[in-house]
């Protein structure tokens, strides 16, 4: 689990990590976003660890959590307002921080949300926009106590299907490892370090059933990296793409995998980026993507305390220091979003400057039909603020 002697040990490497290349600098001025024209507010004076999604006709629902209890509030006016926040449910157990927390994707007809609880299980909870009322908890995880770590993230086809995936703890009955791994694979005073595996599970019926749990990748070294989100996408094409941190060789890199044939199987992960990140530690920090289909894909993550873009074809770009960003868009137009401190840094193509837009954590960022809208938690509650395009 998050070790504090892990976040010292990040926070450490942060303090000392230099400028690796010829970042994007920082402005006063937006070239792609009219400043005088924007929407600012608040969403909610409570709550942590917000995520945000739309639907077609740009309706967008904006997920988190308080405590033990998971909320949601949408806006029908594309991001210049939103409603009272309103209870999805109660989660025992339930855990906000290090993007752990509720997730949220739009199926055709309904609002689902799932959430991890402490208990080490992975639950949904599915609204029908017609009927009104949420229903759930509906676990997603076939083995009990398999989602430790608390790490999920969720994505919805055009035909409506769910995709849930998570970094899975479970141990198969044949599972070993050499006694020189085993030793690499100890942390504080010998506990063993969980064995994390990404896995994935689908479903057909808004999020109240799920298909038995698919493994996806296991890191030839053990664990994939252990404490950091994955991210999973699908695009125009059906396909559907998932990105996590790896640890090979003490390395962790970001990996992507794809599936063309809604989930069955997936492509051998491949990295993303051109340099690599020796750790013995986690950083806590997964990033983010979109899928472009055939035309590839667009990634954004941290290295060292720098934050990086990068496609698939292994080029990457430096965006400038700070961690957990997120990215929302097309592929001539992508916003990005990160902190650098407390400082909410944002930069949207075809920019080549960022700007700092308030203060806070847990920055997320969605682009739409008219306009880009961001979202963080500051010490008002869940602030955003919507930037209208020119």
């Amino acid at each position: 689990m998050k070790q504090l002697i892990v976040t010292l040990s990040v926070i450490i490497i942060f303090m000392v990590s230099g400028c690796k290349g010829e970042s994007k600098s920082t402005s006063d001025s937006f070239t792609a976003v009219d400043r005088e024209n924007y929407q600012s507010g608040v969403i909610s004076s409570f709550g942590d660890q917000p995520t945000i999604s739309k639907t077609e006709d740009s309706i967008i629902g904006i997920t988190y959590g308080d405590k033990e209890i998971i909320y949601y509030s949408e806006s029908t006016n594309g991001g210049e307002s939103f409603n009272e926040p309103e209870i999805v449910g109660t989660l025992e157990g339930l855990l906000l921080g290090y993007s752990s927390g509720p997730q949220i994707a739009f199926s055709k007809s309904s609002i689902v949300i799932t959430a991890p609880s402490r208990t080490g299980n992975l639950y949904s909870w599915s609204k029908d926009r017609k009927e009104g009322i949420w229903r759930g908890p509906f676990r997603i995880n076939d083995v009990e106590k398999s989602i430790e770590e608390c790490l999920s993230s969720i994505t919805a086809t055009d035909e409506g299907n769910l995709y849930s995936t998570w970094i899975d703890t479970r141990v198969f009955e044949n599972q070993s490892v050499s006694k020189e791994k085993d030793q690499t694979m100890k942390t504080n005073g010998g506990r063993p370090k969980p064995q994390g595996k990404i896995y994935v599970s689908s479903s057909v019926d808004e999020g109240k059933t799920w298909s038995k749990s698919e493994l996806v990748y296991q890191s030839p070294d053990g664990s994939v990296c252990e404490c950091c989100k994955p991210s999973i996408k699908s695009d125009k094409e059906g396909n559907i793409v998932i990105m996590f941190r790896n640890n090979i060789d003490g390395s962790r890199d970001l990996h992507y995998t794809k599936s063309t044939d809604k989930g069955v199987s997936f492509s051998v992960p491949q990295k993303l980026g051109s340099g690599t990140w020796k750790i013995n530690g986690c950083p806590m920090d997964g990033g983010g993507l979109i899928s472009f289909g055939s035309n590839g894909l667009m990634s954004v993550w941290q290295r060292e305390g720098m934050v990086y873009t990068a496609t698939s074809d292994f080029s990457e770009q430096l965006i400038g220091e700070g961690r957990g960003p997120s990215i929302s868009g097309n592929r001539d137009s992508y916003s990005i979003v990160y902190t650098n401190g407390d400082a909410v840094m944002a930069i949207h193509e075809p920019m080549t400057m960022s700007e700092m837009i308030g203060n806070g954590t847990s920055a997320k960022v969605l682009s739409t039909v008219d306009g880009i809208l961001y979202i963080w938690v500051s010490d008002k509650g869940i602030e955003y603020k919507k930037f209208n395009r020119i």
